[in-house]
């Protein structure tokens, strides 16, 4: 059947059906003279999941310390929101049970946040009741009892939390199905960080699958069988994608068979990733997402020193190779948990460049900040959504009052190199304005597709319409490569697509050079990379450009990489939602 892909690679198991732990709680009133011992117990409770999380943080488990900007975010729920001190009231006011007003309180969160049509608005649901469910545990005397699972499990869930995800992530499951989840939910980064392959978007998942079920996931194209055969697991699993080596010879350089050099750099959004990139092979890093750098960021946007130490951290270790430093991608709900807070549409509201603008004191202080960890002349900035002309230049007017306060307070600084992220339709529109304003230009196909055809890629009900192939994308794609070049500068293209094996060799037909990119994904998108010549990919865009739908794309893609790369078979499309 198909499914979402939210992980990549191919493994096959038994399945262990996992059903969650949602208790259920009835009305308990208590006296006036027990509102004090039953608020004391509510606090002792969340106390105990405080130290069970910050436990979760610094334990050796691996998997754990690499999700840890998560947690804190758990932690912060507990500590800084008003969460706590909804329950309380909630007890005071309704003399009623810990429980029972905690519960009350989860799911008026729940119901407000799910219908919020931004996709990462909606997984802050499953962290909330995460963080729910811990302290409810921890009322109950106890905590969350997870079963120890036998080598070579598949997880079937209806949703798998981040906490639960760690737990198991110990017994190391060797796949995950979920029914409800999507490609940014804490759970799958989690999963991809530790090469768990997983689907998600599986109706009726524990319906369908029993314990002990044979399954096999397939994290590429979204695909799962239930009882495969024995066939079917040899020849699926024989070719793991993930774990393509490159070879020794080819580590630090990615270059076609006929000798074209593509530039291979690094998506990065945590501190500790910037330091081992030398080894993966990467010129750096294309796109450093600065919002992930400091998880607990809805407590308010952090101050200029402490955004200059993180740029500076990541800057001195990237060396000459550089980094290209994102600002803030954010939005209003982004920032608060507040309802009357809330946009309607999030996507199309105040976000990214536009709340920079309407912040503009906190704007210039992550200006001042860039500018100055820019000191050795290897930093970039990326301004993401951008629409015309007129956002570029008012930023560069920025970019230069800054600068000259910091010369004038005795700060010379190398000048900074603009680059813009080209994902809306407006941008595309008048690309040959914009590249004659910025220094190089990024495209961030994840957002590029979505807005494009207007359909969100997280939302099921319009996933047949979110297609990375459409004439549209591919259009836009290659008018925005073709400007940049004319004009001398650089295009990199970011995003899921740019490390996706299957969409590589038409980017490359379609001109493109420089890849920005998850760094678990470097190895088998060089591989990719040395197995086919420019003048092929350049022949496989020439033929895509004839076509009219999305379906006869992918049907051309995957008879010519059959036809012209068979040893690089099997290639299958990441499912569109994966995006």
């Amino acid at each position: 059947m198909l499914a979402t892909a939210v992980s990549r690679g191919i493994a096959s198991g038994k399945a262990v059906c996992l059903f969650g732990t949602k208790r259920q709680y009835f009305l308990t009133r208590i006296s006036p003279t027990a509102v004090d011992d039953e608020v004391a117990r509510f606090h002792g409770a969340v106390a105990a999941a405080c130290e069970q999380l910050s436990r979760l943080v610094n334990d050796g488990d691996p998997a754990a310390r690499s999700s840890a900007g998560i947690f804190d975010a758990h932690l912060l729920m507990l500590e800084h929101s008003t969460l706590a001190s909804d329950v309380e009231s909630f007890i005071r006011k309704r003399l009623v049970s810990a429980e029972w007003a905690l519960r009350q309180i989860a799911e008026d969160f729940a119901d407000k946040q799910s219908s919020i049509s931004d996709a990462n608005l909606r997984d802050r649901v499953s962290d909330f009741e995460d963080v729910c469910e811990r302290v409810l545990s921890s009322l109950d005397g106890g905590g969350i009892d997870l079963p120890t699972i036998p080598p070579n499990s598949v997880i079937v869930a209806s949703i798998i939390r981040p906490s639960t995800l760690i737990e198991l992530g110990r017994h190391r499951p060797v796949a995950i199905v979920t029914e409800h989840g999507g490609w940014t939910s804490h759970s799958f980064i989690m999963a991809r960080e530790m090469k768990i392959p997983a689907v998600t978007g599986v109706k009726s998942a524990l319906r369908l699958i029993r314990d002990d079920m044979p399954l096999l996931v397939d994290g590429y194209s979204g695909r799962l069988v239930i009882n495969p055969t024995a066939a079917a697991v040899a020849g699926s699993t024989a070719f793991d994608r993930s774990a393509t080596p490159a070879s020794s010879a080819n580590l630090h350089g990615s270059t076609t068979a006929d000798g074209r050099e593509i530039v291979l750099r690094a998506n990065v959004d945590r501190l500790d990733q910037g330091f081992s990139l030398s080894s993966a092979g990467t010129k750096g890093i294309g796109l450093l997402r600065s919002e992930y750098l400091f998880p607990n960021i809805i407590g308010g946007l952090p101050g200029e020193q402490t955004q200059f130490e993180a740029f500076d951290r990541v800057a001195e270790a990237c060396g000459p190779d550089g980094v290209r430093i994102r600002t803030f991608d954010l939005h209003v709900d982004h920032l608060t948990y507040l309802a009357e807070d809330r946009e309607l549409n999030p996507a199309l509201g105040l976000r990214a460049i536009r709340l920079s603008f309407a912040d503009e004191k906190r704007f210039r202080e992550q200006i001042r900040a860039i500018l100055r960890a820019n000191s050795r002349g290897n930093v970039s900035i990326v301004l993401p959504m951008i629409s015309g002309v007129a956002d570029i230049t008012r930023v560069r007017r920025l970019i230069a009052e800054e600068k000259q306060v910091l010369f004038d307070n005795g700060s010379p600084l190398p000048d900074l190199p603009v680059g813009a992220m080209i994902e809306v339709p407006a941008a595309v529109m008048t690309i040959d304005n914009i590249v004659k304003h910025v220094d190089f230009i990024c495209l961030g196909t994840n957002d590029l597709v979505q807005y494009l055809l207007a359909a969100d890629r997280d939302n099921e009900a319009v996933a047949a319409n979110y297609q990375t192939l459409h004439p549209s994308v591919i259009r836009s794609i290659s008018s925005v490569i073709r400007a940049a070049d004319q004009v001398g500068i650089s295009t990199v293209v970011c995003g899921e697509m740019a490390g996706s094996p299957f969409y590589l060799p038409l980017l490359i037909g379609l001109g493109a050079r420089e890849f920005s990119m998850n760094p678990n994904s470097l190895n088998s998108i060089r591989s990719v990379v040395a197995g086919i010549s420019f003048e092929e990919a350049n022949d496989l865009a020439r033929h895509v450009a004839t076509f009219e739908t999305a379906e006869e794309i992918e049907k051309y893609l995957r008879d010519f990489y059959s036809d012209n790369w068979p040893h690089l078979q099997p290639l299958s499309p990441v499912t569109a939602r994966s995006e």
